[in-house]
């Protein structure tokens, strides 16, 4: 099973932000290069993801052979950059090239702290925090179960708290827009949640269960809601956290949030919690 709904919802949401910030301001010279980038990058992501590995590097070859053909600024060439190096990323990561997909990973999640620094906002925090994310799934499937578990709880803590928990560049965040700040903030939870208790259940690690969701019991106070979505995720987390305590009661919870909140509920929600 692959409920991949909130990396569908983050990438239309980081796509609309990065639009926002970075481009809709700019000339049409260069939103069109923007788009085709975007556009080109998407297909060269696709071509991976069908296994079409010849094709998709074909493509972003064609792709980065333009990025220096005109004069552009070093911010905006940066912007250009950052949407091709996630989904080249991929890539490698399908190819099993994994040095290659880290080091990419890592290029934007600096290239978003230098976007940060130079034009004075926080939002590029939540493209860093899908990178890290991305880390994540690469320790999960290529390198050490327990890192990515690690690397997966760090990631959480961090959007509970707005906090510093050690991940480089992540820092102390607060958006002016407090409602664009909750919505990015609870797509990520909603995303790295379910991936990891997709990750669970595929693993049949019942200790790695445990663990989750004991740390979900400890760390869940720390996630102080602001708004009818952030409370509905709430109570998901505390469903979740139950089961590390009481399985059956964990099973009745997981009934009546379902009966509570109904449509209300994030997409595909009642399917990953009979997962656990």
């Amino acid at each position: 099973m692959n409920l991949s709904v909130p990396a569908i919802k983050n990438a239309e949401l980081f796509t609309n932000v990065y639009m926002r910030e970075f481009v809709n301001d700019e000339n049409d010279g260069l939103k069109e290069k923007y788009n085709s980038f975007e556009n080109s990058s998407f297909k060269g992501f696709m071509m991976a993801k069908n296994s079409q590995f010849i094709e998709s590097s074909i493509e972003f070859e064609k792709i980065e052979s333009t990025i220096f053909q005109d004069d552009i600024r070093s911010d905006f060439l940066l912007v250009l950059q950052d949407t091709v190096y996630p989904k080249k990323a991929y890539l490698y990561y399908k190819q099993g090239k994994i040095n290659l997909a880290k080091y990419l990973t890592y290029k934007s999640i600096l290239i978003n702290q230098y976007l940060k620094i130079e034009k004075k906002t926080q939002l590029p925090t939540f493209i860093q925090i899908q990178q890290y994310h991305n880390l994540s799934r690469i320790y999960f499937k290529n390198e050490s179960f327990s890192k990515g578990l690690q690397l997966s709880c760090k990631i959480l803590l961090f959007l509970f708290t707005g906090k510093s928990v050690g991940l480089k560049y992540l820092d102390d965040y607060a958006l002016l827009d407090k409602v664009e700040e909750s919505t990015l903030k609870c797509n990520m939870i909603y995303q790295v949640l379910f991936d990891v208790i997709q990750i669970l259940n595929k693993s049949r690690n019942q200790n790695a269960k445990l663990i989750f969701t004991r740390f979900l019991y400890e760390v869940q106070p720390f996630f102080i809601t602001t708004s009818d979505e952030e409370k509905i995720l709430f109570d998901v987390l505390m469903v979740v956290a139950i089961y590390s305590q009481d399985i059956s009661r964990f099973r009745m919870e997981r009934e009546n949030i379902v009966e509570k909140y109904g449509a209300k509920l994030f997409p595909n929600t009642e399917k990953i919690l009979k997962l656990l």
